[in-house]
């Protein structure tokens, strides 16, 4: 798919970082003051290596509004088993970060140093697809819960034999691990009824496997003392109360399964059995404002009119009514037609900004060609910035957040390459400076050779530079970050030029 307009992100050509990152590209002309403030959080997921040629390297990361680095972490080889491709990473409400990984969910703080590990109780296993914090420190886990059923008569040619059917539980956990909810799909619905409005079909490889019948995928606080619950082969979304564990509403899905009556919105060809979302994630409520990110899969696989979309609707909860108020599918032509056709097979997330921007991240498995990574849309669905990777990676879900006074427990990164200093703070926020220093030697005393502002994530200096020039003799150099108020907020290592011999320490480096 042609892009008319693509330029590489400034972190593509640091030496401060890891190679195996993936390449960002801006693509279009961003409109930087009509964007909300704030940092990009996301995540580069496959699900098969083989198409993109190399060793998939999962990480977590956050950029900024020109696609540069302000965060990267290596989750390790064993996040890269095919099919676990759901990391996520989030600012948690103390402004440190929740990093999901293979084997639980780890809070940081904002040094990045470990507080917890966060599971749910009862003897369950998370289900990594969503937790989320409130700023109370209440968690909400997805959980799968698969149980051998005998599905005799359930519908017409049913086996005689136990199927492992997964059911759906969300659990609310408490800052002291007292679990204060717990919703469960066996408890709510019959499940010959939940069967017949489920999108995915049995057939008879499921009896050795799990029947995966609601793949609940998202469970969100809202404003309401409720929780906000995705199922997506439903194509439904659900309330429950937190107090009482009931189901308030259901919207989406077949008519049986509706609840609501949809208007501003229809499905292209205005006769399906179903509300316009499908196979969706990422469903929030905040106050009366219902955001989900539609997939719009299976429909558009078969049918060119159906594209993957973010939506909004106002929900009148007393009548039932959603009115779509918002929908982006994709920057369009003069005539209104789509310029590319998005659909994401997997993932994706929709976020409302406090601008009223939209934050979208299109997830992955495009079924027709490159999709975006993330992109910011305004409020009348002006595409503002677009990022993709260069190596066709998705991110399962995508994030802006305001993320501020952050200074890392490790100290900044300098380089010494080919008489070139490079530097850089990986995760610090609050640089706003960078001094090198020079000494004659190790042990010996540094004095500031050169000062300037912090632009970018990385920056560098030449030796070949009047200031820092001492051919022939030993030298030791650091980097020294500043902060707004002229204070130092961490130092480097030190790295020493050719002429020191060894240091006793690695290579390049002294302790300082």
């Amino acid at each position: 798919m042609a892009h008319p307009c693509r330029y590489e992100a400034p972190y593509n050509y640091y030496k401060t970082i890891p190679d195996y990152l993936p390449r960002m590209r801006v693509r279009g002309k961003p409109k930087y003051d009509q964007l909300a403030p704030g940092y990009f959080f996301m995540s580069n997921n496959i699900f098969d290596t083989e198409p993109f040629g190399h060793v998939w390297h999962p990480a977590v990361m956050v950029v900024d509004n020109h696609g540069d680095l302000v965060y990267h972490e290596y989750l390790g080889q064993q996040n890269a088993t095919r099919g676990n491709g759901a990391s996520v990473i989030e600012m948690s409400p103390k402004m440190g970060l929740l990093v999901q990984r293979m084997g639980g969910l780890l809070e940081k703080d904002q040094h990045f140093n470990f507080e917890r590990r966060h599971h749910p109780e009862h003897g369950y296993h998370w289900d990594p697809h969503d937790m989320r914090m409130n700023k109370e420190g209440n968690r909400v886990f997805t959980i799968d819960d698969p149980q051998p059923i005998n599905v005799k008569g359930m519908w017409e040619g049913a086996p005689d034999t136990a199927v492992k059917i997964v059911g759906a539980v969300v659990q609310e956990i408490d800052r002291h691990n007292n679990v204060v909810m717990e919703f469960r799909s066996w408890d709510h619905f019959e499940l010959p009824w939940l069967i017949k409005q489920s999108d995915s079909p049995f057939d008879d490889t499921q009896n050795e496997e799990e029947w995966d019948l609601i793949h609940q995928n998202s469970a969100d606080f809202t404003d309401d003392y409720s929780i906000v619950i995705s199922w997506r082969h439903l194509s439904g979304v659900l309330k429950v109360d937190r107090e009482t564990g009931d189901v308030v509403w259901r919207l989406g899905g077949t008519q049986a399964f509706n609840q609501f009556n949809f208007t501003q919105d229809t499905v292209p060809n205005g006769e399906s059995a179903r509300a316009s979302f499908s196979w969706q994630h990422d469903a929030s409520l905040k106050g009366n404002r219902l955001t989900v990110f539609d997939n719009s899969n299976p429909s558009a696989a078969a049918d060119t009119r159906f594209a993957s979309r973010a939506i909004e609707y106002r929900l009148d909860q007393q009548k039932s009514i959603a009115e779509r108020v918002f929908s982006y599918s994709g920057p369009r032509r003069a005539d209104g037609s789509l310029k590319y056709r998005y659909v994401s097979r997997c993932h994706g997330s929709f976020q409302k900004t406090d601008k009223g921007t939209g934050v979208i991240g299109w997830g992955g498995m495009h079924f027709t060609g490159h999709l975006p990574v993330v992109e910011e849309v305004s409020v009348d669905g002006e595409l503002l910035l677009s990022f993709d990777w260069m190596s066709g990676a998705n991110s399962y879900r995508a994030r802006k957040y305001e993320w501020r006074n952050v200074t890392p427990h490790w100290r900044p990164m300098l380089l010494l390459i080919d008489q070139v200093l490079y530097y850089s703070w990986n995760g610090s926020t609050d640089v706003a400076a960078w001094r090198i220093e020079a000494a004659e030697g190790p042990g010996k005393p540094f004095t500031r050779v050169t000062k300037h502002k912090r632009t970018r994530f990385e920056h560098s200096v030449a030796l070949t530079k009047t200031a820092l020039k001492r051919g022939g003799r030993c030298m030791v150099y650091r980097a020294i970050a500043m902060g707004k108020d002229g204070k130092q907020l961490g130092a480097s290592d030190g790295v020493h030029t050719a002429e020191c011999g060894d240091t006793g320490g690695k290579k390049g480096t002294v302790r300082t």
